[in-house]
């Protein structure tokens, strides 16, 4: 098996559009945001990238149907507007060097073929622990506009929770002179993070330039909100000495 894009759909168009592309990072952050816009939009799935340097494991959906893992690729586009995205979606890591470069380049060159004109990263990372949106870009005049969308500068990219491969792409991008940027929200979460990317989104969608319900995010927000005050309510008690059982105490017996 060799690594390769496979489109499903005949005859799509991919000039002048944008790609975003989400992979695991702290609290899923990227994930949550992409699967998010992908239901809001009605993007349509379009293929997939194959590759052996993904896990070799079985996925099993809810009909029992096995299947290998891929990075899926969806389809938005709203011709009024001339708005064009292609959202790239892995749920798991590339870290390997060279599985890392000879996915980025298979999909830069589809990318390119297709005239795929800038790339963007979702995730989520901490920094400051504080409800920031950090970003980065090759370009200064589209970090610019960033920071006027409510995004703070990352200072040290030392600091990117990027694996190799997604660091390849936004290396090839850069150095065909294409954009690229990185687009971050602050959590430290052990669980998904639904409010961290309910902020993402908040500066995805001034980017985009369009309007997105978050309200609907919020039953989400609450319910991981209860879990993890739970899970920290376990995590304390179990940390604590327990507590020693009193034995009754005896009433005093008088012989007459």
């Amino acid at each position: 098996m060799s690594t390769e894009v496979r489109i499903s759909e005949k005859d799509v168009d991919l000039s002048g559009a944008l790609i975003y592309e989400a992979a695991p990072t702290s609290g899923a952050v990227g994930l949550i945001a992409i699967s998010f816009l992908i239901d809001t939009l009605k993007a349509k799935k379009i293929g997939g990238v194959y590759s052996p340097f993904l896990p070799h494991v079985s996925l099993v959906d809810d009909h029992g149907v096995a299947s290998t893992p891929a990075g899926e690729l969806y389809l938005y586009e709203n011709k009024s507007q001339q708005n064009k995205i292609l959202f790239l979606v892995r749920n798991f890591p590339v870290e390997e060097k060279e599985g890392g470069y000879i996915m980025a380049k298979v999909i830069y060159d589809f990318c390119d073929g297709h005239g795929v004109s800038k790339y963007g990263f979702l995730g989520g990372v901490k920094i400051t622990e504080k409800d920031d949106v950090h970003a980065a870009s090759n370009q200064p005049t589209l970090l610019g506009n960033l920071l006027k969308l409510g995004a703070t500068p990352i200072k040290d990219l030392e600091e990117l929770p990027l694996d190799r491969l997604s660091s390849f792409l936004v290396k090839m991008f850069s150095q065909h002179g294409k954009e690229a940027f990185i687009l971050l929200s602050e959590s430290s979460s052990y669980l998904p993070d639904p409010l961290a990317a309910k902020q993402l989104l908040r500066v995805v969608a001034k980017l985009i330039g369009i309007e997105l319900d978050l309200s609907r995010m919020d039953e989400e927000i609450d319910k991981y909100k209860r879990m993890r005050e739970e899970l920290e309510r376990t995590f304390i008690s179990r940390l604590l000495p327990p507590k020693k059982r009193e034995k009754p105490r005896k009433e005093p017996s008088y012989i007459g």
